[in-house]
C-alpha cells in the first residue's frame, strides 16, 4: 500500500515536470503551423475541383491519301499496298482522341478551355470528378489569346470561384488542376514565378502574350485547366509549358481570359481594338535613355503601321507616349491594355513627348479614335528594292533619291526620304537595311541626297543616332519605324 500510494502521489508532479507534452513543445507548435498550410492547400484544391472538367477531344484523321498503287491504272496491287490501303482506312475510320482541361465559369454549362484543347474538334465530351459525363459544343475560338469556350447541358453546375489577376503577385503559393498524361484531377503546387511574361512565343505578334509563370508542374492536359491561388481562386488558365519537367509554365491571366470568354458568348468573338502603332519601353530598350532628352519613363513608339487608325496621325516612331486617357503609361503591357480595353471608335487622348533636332524633349497631345485588330498585320513580301547605283555615300551608309517608280511603289511622295542602298560591316542593325527609306537622322529631316549629308555630317556614330524611316522589311513593310543606328565596337 506504501509503494502504491508513493507512486499514485508521485504521478503529478512527474508530468508537470518533465513529461512530454505537445502543447507545450516548441516543435509541435511549429508543426502546428504547418499542418494549417497542409490543411489550406487540401481545402484550395477540394474547392476548385468540382468546377474543373477533363475535356476529351476526338478528331478523325486527316493525313493525306497513302499510294496505294503505282501510278498505272488497273496495275496489281502487291502485299505492301494492300496493307497501306488497310492502315489508312483504319485511321480514317478511328478517331484520334486527344484530351485537355476546362473550368465551369457560368453554372448554366459554359466552360473555360484552351483553343488548342478544343479547336477542329469533331466530337467534345467534358467528365467532372462525380463521374458526370456530357456532349460538348464549341460556343467560340479565340486563336490569338488561345481562349475557347464550349458548352455543356448539365442543369446547375458548380461555377468555379474566380480570383483577380491583377492582384495576383510574385511569389504567391499557385495550385494547378488537370489531367496531365491522362492522370485526371492531378493536383500541384508551387508559386507564381513572375507575372506579365511577354515574347513567350516565338511569332509574338500572332499572339496576345501577358502570361503569369509558375513552377507549378504543368504538363500535356493541364492546357485548358485552372491555376488557382491558396483561397482556391482561379487566377489563371494553364496554356504553355516550357519543356517537360522544367518546373517552368506559363497560364492566361484570369481577367483577361475572362474578357475573351464572355464576348465569345455574347458575341461569337473577341473584338480587339487597337491604334496600329508597335511600341516597347526602357526596360526593354534603354539605349533610347541616351536619345531621350532626359524623359525616363514612357513607352516608345518604334513604329507606326501604314493603314492603322495612326497613321495619318502626327504620331512618330521615337516620340514617348507618356499617358494614355489620363493614365500613365510606362510600360508596354499597360498601353496595350489601356487601348485593347476600349471599345472601337471610342476617341482615346494620348498624351507623348517628342525629341526635337535640338534633342530637347516636346511636350504634344493628340486623340486617336481605336479600330478593329486586324487578323493579318504583319505581311510577308518580298522586298521590292532590286539593287541598283548610289548616288552619294557617307560615314559607310549608301543612299540614292527616290525615283517615281520606287515612291509610287511606297506610296510616298518624292520627298518622303532617301532609300538605303548599302550598309558597310561597321554597323548593326535590327531590321534597317537596303531598301528602307530614310525619313529622319538624328531630328533632321531628309529629302535628298544634300540633306542626307548634312544630317550625317556631325553625327558620332560610335555614340549612335535615331534614324527614322518606312520599312522594306519583309515581315514590317511600309511600316514608319526607327532604330538607333550605331557603330560596331
Amino acid at each position: 500500500m506504501l509503494l502504491t500510494a508513493i507512486l499514485l502521489g508521485s504521478l503529478t508532479p512527474w508530468r508537470a515536470l518533465g513529461a512530454p507534452d505537445e502543447s507545450a513543445d516548441p516543435a509541435s507548435e511549429a508543426l502546428r503551423y504547418a499542418r494549417l498550410l497542409n490543411q489550406a492547400f487540401v481545402e484550395a484544391a477540394a474547392k476548385a475541383a468540382p468546377s474543373v472538367a477533363v475535356i476529351v477531344v476526338e478528331q478523325k484523321f486527316r493525313g493525306g491519301e497513302a499510294e496505294a498503287r503505282d501510278g498505272r491504272e488497273g496495275a496489281p496491287r502487291s502485299s505492301r499496298e494492300d496493307f497501306r490501303e488497310w492502315w489508312r482506312r483504319q485511321l480514317e475510320e478511328s478517331p484520334m482522341e486527344g484530351r485537355g482541361s476546362g473550368v465551369v465559369i457560368r453554372e448554366d454549362g459554359y466552360i473555360l478551355t484552351n483553343a488548342h484543347v478544343v479547336d477542329g474538334a469533331e466530337k467534345i465530351t467534358a467528365r467532372f470528378k462525380d463521374g458526370r459525363s456530357f456532349a460538348a459544343e464549341i460556343v467560340g475560338v479565340d486563336r490569338r489569346s488561345e481562349v475557347a469556350v464550349i458548352k455543356i447541358d448539365g442543369g446547375k453546375l458548380p461555377a468555379a470561384p474566380i480570383g483577380d489577376s491583377d492582384a495576383t503577385r510574385v511569389g504567391e503559393f499557385a495550385i494547378a488542376i488537370g489531367a496531365p498524361f491522362e492522370l485526371d484531377y492531378s493536383v500541384t503546387f508551387g508559386h507564381v514565378s513572375a507575372v506579365g511574361r511577354s515574347e513567350i512565343v516565338a511569332v509574338s505578334e500572332l499572339m496576345d502574350q501577358n502570361f503569369i509563370q509558375t513552377d507549378a508542374s504543368i504538363n500535356p492536359g493541364n492546357s485548358g485547366g485552372p491555376l488557382v491561388n491558396i483561397e482556391g481562386r482561379v487566377v489563371g488558365i494553364n496554356t504553355i509549358i516550357r519543356g517537360i519537367g522544367t518546373g517552368i509554365g506559363f497560364a492566361i491571366p484570369i481577367n483577361f481570359a475572362m474578357k475573351v470568354a464572355d464576348e465569345l458568348i455574347e458575341k461569337g468573338s473577341y473584338v480587339r481594338s487597337w491604334v496600329g502603332i508597335e511600341v516597347t519601353d526602357f526596360g526593354e530598350f534603354p539605349r533610347m535613355r541616351d536619345f531621350s532628352g532626359g524623359v525616363k519613363e514612357g513607352v516608345i513608339v518604334v513604329a507606326v503601321h501604314p493603314r492603322g487608325p495612326a497613321a495619318d496621325s502626327a504620331l512618330e516612331p521615337g516620340d514617348i507616349v507618356t499617358r494614355v486617357a489620363g493614365r500613365a503609361v510606362t510600360t508596354r503591357r499597360e498601353l496595350i491594355a489601356a487601348v485593347r480595353g476600349r471599345d472601337v471608335g471610342d476617341a482615346v487622348a494620348v498624351e507623348f513627348i517628342r525629341i526635337n533636332e535640338d534633342g530637347k524633349p516636346a511636350p504634344m497631345s493628340l486623340r486617336l479614335e481605336p479600330g478593329v485588330f486586324p487578323e493579318r498585320v504583319y505581311r510577308r513580301a518580298r522586298s521590292r528594292w532590286s539593287g541598283g547605283r548610289s548616288e552619294a555615300s557617307a560615314k559607310g551608309i549608301a543612299i540614292m533619291d527616290l525615283t517615281e517608280e520606287m515612291a509610287a511603289n511606297y506610296r510616298a511622295p518624292l520627298e518622303a526620304g532617301v532609300v538605303l542602298t548599302d550598309l558597310d560591316g561597321d554597323y548593326d542593325t535590327e531590321f534597317l537595311g537596303p531598301g528602307d527609306i530614310i525619313t529622319k537622322i538624328g531630328g533632321r529631316r531628309v529629302t535628298g541626297v544634300e540633306s542626307f549629308k548634312r544630317a550625317v555630317g556631325d553625327v558620332d556614330f560610335s555614340r549612335g543616332v535615331v534614324v527614322k524611316y518606312i520599312s522594306d522589311h519583309p515581315l514590317r513593310r511600309d511600316w514608319k519605324r526607327m532604330e538607333i543606328l550605331a557603330s560596331s565596337p
